[in-house]
């Protein structure tokens, strides 16, 4: 193949595997400089990276050397890589140092850990993972995340809500006891000049009464939102649970004209609840219904009760309807907020001390309002157990 030399004298043996190792060390030498190129490409694609993402990054080796820092991690700790390269974990600090040392010694992942850290003045949370290649360990790795700026404005938001939390609160006050607290004021201004007439001293009786009870259930309502009882969780049949709601409601409500009808699902399943909570959140919501058919020429309210089955949990769907006018639309999107109410009454704590024993229950509360009517739809899940047990029965 390579011919003579240029003296016309041909190459020998001992030439040839000459000319045959140099090729190969040729070709090794070519193919380390295209590996090194490589290599390097890759190692400067991952530093780049590194550097550029916003999650701090900080590994350390299976000796517990400190051999990564990026520069979102610099910023949260307040440290330069300069610093604590090649250094032992401990440097980082001492939180950080026992989050690392607990994915390389303890466990594999250690879940999200949040703590002021008093160098950077930064709210930081902390995971870290260890770092494997098959059976070896290589090391550990935490990730930082920065929450300051997410925490400030919680705490910002969380003092606007409970700024409007308490105006809301102080103008449903003062409107609500504002009325009881007159009635009583100007019969008791009376008495003196009327205490003889027996008729005047049986009606301030009465009345007084009457708005003493109510501002007694304005303390209780207000009690029960802040300090809702101990539910008592039972066995118990839905229906027998509405036909109560029912009853309460119609205690304090005048309804005269009003058509109630009910339709229940025959042998519907016990569930798991608290009678006198889910009997205090139907009242509610058919209260509300009662209310909004006041002005309605032909007012009509219907109630049904079925089991829904899917590939879920089991469940039951309660579903009040009214003939009212509906939710006013600027009402719509927070009618589960506290002291948020259209009615000329109430403290509007219903809907939200009903929505709040629906998810006690481990159910829910959706509502569809338009100018002709709303209907609510209760969501509680059937408890398997109950089932077996009613089936054995």
């Amino acid at each position: 193949f390579l011919g003579n030399r240029g003296t016309g004298v041909p190459f020998d043996y001992q030439d040839l595997e000459q000319l045959v190792v140099m090729a190969e060390q040729i070709t090794t030498t070519i193919e380390n400089a295209l590996l090194y190129e490589e290599v390097a490409l890759q190692k400067t694609m991952a530093e780049t990276l590194l550097q550029s993402i916003p999650t701090g990054i900080v590994s350390i080796d299976s000796n517990a050397t400190v051999r990564t820092l990026n520069e979102a991690a610099q910023q949260c700790l307040n440290l330069e890589a300069g610093e604590v390269i090649n250094q032992q974990v401990s440097r980082l600090g001492s939180r950080i140092a026992d989050v690392l040392l607990r994915a390389l010694r303890v466990s594999p992942t250690v879940s999200p850990r949040e703590w002021m850290d008093h160098r950077s003045n930064h709210v930081l949370v902390v995971e870290a993972r260890r770092l494997m290649d098959g059976e070896t360990c290589l090391g550990a790795v935490g990730m930082i995340h920065d929450v300051t700026e997410k925490r400030q404005l919680e705490e910002k938001q969380e003092q606007v809500e409970r700024a409007s939390f308490w105006n809301d609160l102080a103008a449903s006050m003062s409107h609500e006891v504002r009325n009881p607290l007159v009635a009583i004021k100007t019969f008791a201004q009376l008495l003196p000049e009327r205490y003889d007439d027996e008729e005047f001293r049986s009606e301030f009786g009465t009345i007084v009464s009457q708005e003493v009870d109510k501002l007694n259930r304005i303390i209780e309502q207000i009690n029960d939102f802040a300090n809702p009882p101990q539910l008592r969780f039972a066995s118990i049949q839905l229906d027998e649970v509405l036909e109560k709601g029912i009853g309460k409601a119609l205690e304090h409500e005048h309804t005269d004209g009003i058509s109630i009808n009910t339709s229940f699902e025959p042998d519907l399943p016990h569930i798991e609840g608290d009678i006198k909570a889910l009997t205090e959140c139907f009242a509610s919501l058919i209260t509300n219904a009662l209310e909004a058919t006041y002005d309605q020429g032909d007012p009509r309210i219907d109630i049904s009760a079925k089991q829904r089955k899917g590939k879920g949990v089991d469940a039951i769907l309660i579903t009040i309807t009214d003939n009212g006018s509906g939710i006013p639309a600027e009402f719509r999107d927070k009618v589960f907020s506290p002291f948020c109410t259209s009615k000329p009454r109430g403290m509007g704590l219903g809907l939200p001390i009903a929505k709040r024993i629906a998810i006690d229950h481990n159910g829910n509360i959706d509502i569809e309002t338009a100018p002709r009517g709303t209907q609510v739809v209760v969501t509680l899940p059937v408890s398997i157990k109950r089932i077996t047990q009613g089936a054995r029965r």
